[in-house]
């Protein structure tokens, strides 16, 4: 989250959150082992 301070967290998520719905990137694992890969 330091890497990108002017973003708050609830954004970045919302945004995952988006890419995921759209297909463009997948989810995989829950909680802090949660990642994601481009599809």
């Amino acid at each position: 989250m330091n890497a990108v301070p002017i973003l708050s967290k609830s954004t970045i998520e919302n945004m995952l959150k988006q890419l995921v719905e759209e297909k463009y990137i997948e989810r995989h694992g829950k909680g802090k082992a949660t990642f994601y890969v481009k599809k």
